[in-house]
């Protein structure tokens, strides 16, 4: 029955019809490879060839030789493949020359049939059935006479047709199985060992395996080492026998999917037929496989001939003493230094010194003879060999700083100067001997005191606050003599804050370590301030100060500004108030009126004025600051009482020039200010100077009159005319916080040595890039990584923060110091919690291009590559420089996120509290359309905060939240006014998304009754514009609903669970009853969060509509003017 399938193997390689010419085939041939499906094929072959040969550049490899070769002819069989499936459809007759050249190329004879009859098909159906290995032996007769793959896998699959179930798949594995192996005894044996790959098979067929049940031992025992590597061995006869196999059991487990090129494996290969070539036992060659990527037979050919050269020439004892470094080593110099000048003169000590082989750039011969000269050995000299490549590359004078080391008092042995690696960064010589001379006079200057003070030293704290900080470790009386706890407590404390930690300690007499950690949290407050609350205000105990910190809105913003008596009379006003929210920005106008006061007495300086006159100009402009600054005093005092606490360039100065024309700025001032606090403000295309004094008052914001986006964002208010805007009332409720467990320490230090390796990034990315990424390491960057915690991945997050700007770093710094700060504050942490979080998943994603964007201009095409390497370990595809450094900082931000985002969730279940009528805040909101509205994104530092587009869009609108005693804006949301077709068609909805807050203005306030007013706000505007519904888009990872978690958390609760209704274009009759209820919206009627066409939003949750079924219409006015505006929206 099967006698038509069954051809000799002669036959089917070789014997064509006579009538078939050679030059009728190649001509058919050439006609299937022009195809451009073929060609297509082919490039798309070739390019993934050449990515898996040269991953990094991705560089098309020349189009020649059998490897290309190989990859036309695999596509022109799949061609002919298809021919022949075409014409068996078509039912065409196989002896048509198109038909009998495809089987040529397929290497199908005459003889096999490619379509059964029925009688064949029920038969082998029956068999396949009840006898299914004697099935599997007919197959495999019948493929073993096809000559290529793509041939038997064509004959194949009309096998596979007659059986009834499971049918089965010829893979390249399989098909060599069936081939080259004995019938399998089960059918459970055949099962285990079907799926498995072609490279496996063929390793069991070279070890002299040939039975189903022995390859499924072989798989069993070695399933976890590489295939690809196993097939070089055996393939050079490395490994002749399947017991020989177990050679590589100390590699056994070896990840599958560390298993290399094609390319890599060809080297491989060659060193080790080299290797054997030249005498090295079978056995010994598998040691290649700990440095497999790195083991080109060049490198292994440079080494060999300059050991023979110097009489070296046993290869098999080299290879066992230098192993890997036979590959590793650099050149001909390398082995010329370590023998000449190191004097390593026998085979095994010059395989102590790796490092100096392998080295790019060898250390100074001097360094050398310095520690030759003070007696150090060759194992000794080995060991400090990497310390003397570090100092060599980093320092001007290596030879002085290993004598500085070396010196008296500590007087460091030569296996302690090996450990001093931290001692060769980027500093001078002059500050490490500051340094060492800092730990002396502290009593710190033993061998053990230079190494433990070593990080410090590395971390790039000034050595004179290293002295200022050892004095007050010193201070203490329950202090430890250990150097290396007096290092912990300097890196803890830091030098940040170190001139009002010096002020508290000499004010309050501390002289223990519990009473420093007490004064620690003040010490967030400028030294300026504190002197004024002790000296001024008399506050000289811990509880006084905590007691007044807690109603000090906004202390911990101020900046110092040390003896200025302007600066007096601020403070003064903001504790009066109980805000000192406006004292930066009170500050910073009173400069601007006195340097521009300034220059309108005495002029600017000029360019190209010899010293002596600029010294006098500059002695001038003192004296008439000095004297501004005198008059000024009273003035400030009446115009902060006057206008409520703010202060205005423009008035200081018209208070300089007289009394009514001061009279007349301050009426106009407050009136502008009461304007923007009700919702209003300037109308007119330019804004004076005033006018943006105002502004920039109310929404705590930098805003010049000369601001270019002025005239793009005012005169917008009649978008919406004949609307009810307000005002409305909000209550913020005050949160009771509780502390109920720890802070993980470890994660905090983590944080904080993120923080460190940021610095130093952002300080050396551009001078020195290998030593901006020390100790980088992509490993932490798999899927899957089990190690990865926050001290393991602090470095990828110090690379993030060092391409931040430096602002961003600093300010969330300061909140991982305060959460790790011991103190009776639970708010105050947990309020430092939820900001690093917010960091973590929101803020971090928006900042990255631009950040990308910065340290992409501090790199060329090598060192990115390089850093990209470092970070993520795989090449990133893009085709300009600044697209790869955000793509590699995205995928890393990403892991970040994954690995901080769920540490400080953590953290934050260490807190418990609900909200508490105790110290709510009202606060009076209302819509605008304002030119000054528009800034509200601003203030709220919203990553839109400069898309004037999306404001010009008449749909949009802002609802603004003002302090009204604190003159000044305190949350905002976004509203959108427009037709959804599957609300309501004919009447607007009202849509509210980034519901946000002021940083400076929180003062840890219930982020539930902050969603429940904005909401509750939100509903009446609907109600009292008679509005078809209320509703809050879906949440996407664009962050719509706001930049906080707490306050997105609290808005979807109020919407989890519930059920959807789809566009009333697909179902009217699923209307829901009553709120709240999502809304499906169909591809034509999506919601935009941005301008019309970003952000879309495929889902709205209703949380309002009228209590009747049919909604009261709007006012005829509103209404019209609500679809003017949507008409010429779109």
């Amino acid at each position: 029955m099967f006698g038509s399938a069954v051809a000799r193997i002669k036959d089917a390689l070789t014997d064509d019809p006579p009538s078939q010419s050679l030059s009728e085939y190649q001509a058919f041939r050439a006609r299937l490879i022009a195809r451009d499906a073929v060609q297509r094929r082919i490039e798309e072959a070739w390019a993934e060839a050449s990515a898996v040969a040269d991953p990094w550049t991705r560089r098309l490899l020349p189009k020649k030789g059998l490897a290309y070769g190989r990859h036309v002819i695999r596509a022109l069989r799949i061609e002919a493949l298809a021919v022949l499936e075409i014409r068996a459809v078509r039912e065409t007759d196989e002896t048509v020359p198109e038909c009998v050249y495809a089987r040529r190329a397929l290497r199908l004879s005459a003889n096999v049939s490619l379509q059964f009859t029925r009688a064949t098909k029920i038969f082998l159906g029956i068999l396949g059935m009840f006898m299914p290995l004697v099935w599997w032996r007919h197959v495999a007769t019948g493929l073993r006479v096809i000559g290529t793959l793509e041939g038997r896998q064509l004959v194949f699959r009309n096998y596979a047709r007659t059986m009834m179930v499971n049918r089965p798949s010829l893979q390249p594995g399989l098909d060599y199985l069936l081939r080259h192996f004995t019938s399998p005894r089960s059918e459970k044996a055949l099962s285990a060992v079907a799926h498995l790959d072609l490279r496996t098979v063929r390793n069991a067929r070279l070890l002299g395996l040939d039975t189903a049940e022995a390859l499924k031992e072989f798989w069993d025992a070695w399933h976890g080492f590489s295939a690809e590597k196993l097939a070089v061995f055996a393939e050079l006869r490395v490994i002749r026998t399947a017991e020989e196999v177990a050679w590589f059991s100390p590699w056994r487990h070896e990840r599958r999917d560390s298993s290399t090129t094609p390319a890599v494996d060809a080297q491989a290969r060659r060193s080790i037929a080299r290797l054997l070539a030249l005498g090295v036992p079978r056995e010994r060659t598998v040691k290649l496989i700990e440095f497999w990527h790195r083991c080109a037979p060049e490198d292994l050919n440079r080494s060999l001939e300059v050991l023979a050269t110097r009489g070296y020439d046993d290869v098999a004892q080299i290879f066992e003493a230098l192993g890997q470094t036979l590959w590793r080593a650099r050149a001909a110099r390398n082995w010329d230094f370590v023998v000449d000048v190191v004097g390593a003169g026998d085979i095994h000590r010059i395989a102590l010194f790796d490092r100096l082989l392998e080295a790019d750039t060898l250390p100074d011969t001097d360094a050398i003879r310095a520690l030759q000269v003070r007696g150090a050995t060759l194992d000794e000299l080995a060991h400090v060999q990497t310390f003397l490549l570090m100092v060599c590359d980093r320092r001007k004078e290596p030879t002085r700083v290993i004598a500085l080391l070396l010196a008296q008092p500590h007087t460091l042995s030569i296996k302690q100067l090996a450990e001093c690696r931290s001692y060769t960064s980027h500093r001078s010589e002059d500050e490490l001997e500051q340094f060492l001379d800092v730990l002396a006079r502290h009593g710190f200057g033993t061998a053990e005191g230079v190494l433990a003070f070593q990080n410090i030293y590395q971390s790039w704290v000034k050595t004179s606050n290293v002295s200022r900080l050892l004095a007050l470790y010193r201070g203490l009386r329950d202090i430890s003599n250990d150097p290396h706890d007096a290092a912990a407590w300097v890196a803890d404390v830091g030098e940040k804050h170190l001139d009002s930690l010096e002020l508290l300690v000499k004010a309050m007499e501390i002289t223990d370590r519990a009473a420093f950690q007490g004064i620690r949290p003040f010490a967030r407050v400028a030294k300026a301030v504190l002197a004024w609350v002790i000296d001024d205000r008399g506050l000289r105990t811990i509880e006084a100060l905590r007691t007044w910190r807690r109603t000090a809105v906004g202390v911990e913003q101020v900046d110092d500004y040390e003896g200025n008596p302007v600066f007096q009379v601020l403070l003064d006003d903001a504790d009066a108030r109980g805000d000192f929210g406006h004292v930066n920005r009170n500050m910073s106008a009173f400069w601007s009126a006195l340097w521009r006061e300034r220059e309108a007495i005495i002029g600017r300086p000029r360019a190209g004025n010899e010293e002596t006159e600029m010294g006098a100009y500059w002695s001038r402009a003192r004296e008439t600051e000095a004297n501004l600054s005198r008059r000024a005093l009273p003035q400030l005092q009446h115009q902060l009482q006057a206008t409520g606490g703010l202060l205005a360039s423009g008035l200081i100065r018209a208070a300089w020039q007289d009394a009514p024309t001061y009279g007349r700025e301050l009426a106009a001032f407050n009136d502008e200010v009461e304007a923007l606090l009700k919702g209003r403000g300037p109308v007119a295309a330019e804004l004076t100077g005033l006018q943006a004094d105002a502004i920039s008052a109310v929404y705590g914001i930098d805003l010049s009159g000369s601001d270019a986006c002025w005239a793009g964002v005012a005169g917008l208010q009649q978008h919406l005319a004949g609307m009810a805007l307000g005002p409305y009332t909000m209550c913020f409720e005050h949160r009771r916080i509780e502390m109920t467990g720890q802070i993980d320490r470890r994660g905090i230090d983590a944080l904080l040595e993120a923080f460190g390796y940021g610095r130093r990034f952002r300080e050396v990315i551009g001078v020195d890039a290998g030593s901006a990424w020390e100790r980088l390491s992509p490993k932490q960057m798999r899927e899957g990584e089990r190690s990865v915690s926050p001290q393991t991945l602090h470095r990828h997050l110090g690379v993030l923060l060092g391409a931040l700007p430096e602002t961003i770093s600093d300010a969330l710094e300061n909140e991982v110091e305060m959460l790790g700060l011991e103190t009776h504050e639970p708010a105050r942490h947990q309020l430092a919690a939820n900001r690093i979080k917010d960091f973590f998943e929101v803020e971090l994603g928006d900042l990255l291009p631009q950040a990308a964007t910065t340290l992409a201009a501090k790199l060329d095409e090598v060192t990115t590559d390089a850093l990209i390497r470092r970070l993520v370990g795989t090449p990133v595809e893009a085709p300009e420089l600044v697209e790869r450094v955000n793509e590699a900082l995205t995928q890393t931000a990403r892991r970040v996120r994954q690995v901080y985002g769920r540490w400080i969730h953590q953290q934050l279940d260490a807190f418990t509290g609900a909200a508490s009528g105790a110290g709510a805040r009202e606060y009076r909101a209302i819509v605008s359309k304002h030119g000054a509205a528009y800034f509200a994104k601003a203030a709220t530092k919203i990553c839109s905060a400069d898309n004037e587009r999306m404001w010009r869009e008449p749909r949009q609108a802002h609802l603004l939240v003002f302090d009204e005693p604190g003159r000044r804006l305190v949350a905002m949301a976004i509203l959108y006014f427009e037709y959804i077709a599957a609300i309501d068609a004919k009447t607007p909805t009202l849509v509210m998304r980034a519901i946000n807050t002021v940083a400076d203005a929180d003062n840890g306030h219930d982020a539930e009754s902050i969603v429940s007013a904005f909401l509750s706000v939100g509903k009446q505007i609907a109600e009292d514009n008679n509005l078809a519904a209320f509703a809050v888009p879906d949440n996407t990872d664009q962050h719509l609903l706001s930049n906080r978690n707490d306050i997105v958390a609290g808005i979807e609760a109020c919407y989890v669970g519930v059920h959807t209704r789809y566009s009333e274009s697909f179902h009217p009759e699923s209307k829901a009853s009553m709120p709240p209820y999502a809304v499906n919206l169909r591809s034509g009627e999506l919601f935009y969060g941005y301008e019309h066409g970003r952000a879309p939003v495929h889902t709205l949750h209703v949380l309002w509509v009228p209590a009747c079924e049919s909604p009261t219409p709007m006012t005829d006015d509103a209404t019209n003017v609500a679809r003017a505006l949507l008409a010429e929206s779109n």
